[in-house]
């Protein structure tokens, strides 16, 4: 059983946290997207996790789409899996 994902408070800060991440990696000139193999590492991990909703490949942990979160380079999981 897949644990409920969170509310939309939780969401909303994760997404604004990954945001503001990917803002700062533009201002510092970083690379934005990961490596394909970095983005193929993380969906393997993912797909392993218990948090994982399989059918929308989405976080039950950050309410994240991990199809999409796993491209950004600065992104993170929410139990450092990754």
């Amino acid at each position: 059983m897949t644990p409920d994902r969170p509310g939309i408070r939780v969401m909303t800060t994760n997404l604004l946290d990954t945001a503001k991440g990917i803002a700062q990696d533009v201002i510092e000139g970083n690379q934005i997207l990961a490596e394909e193999s970095e983005i193929n590492r993380r969906k393997e991990l993912c797909r392993t996790c218990e948090y994982i909703e399989p059918t929308k490949f989405r976080c039950m942990k950050c309410g994240c789409f991990m199809n999409s979160k796993a491209k950004i380079a600065s992104a993170n999981c929410p139990i450092s899996k990754w």
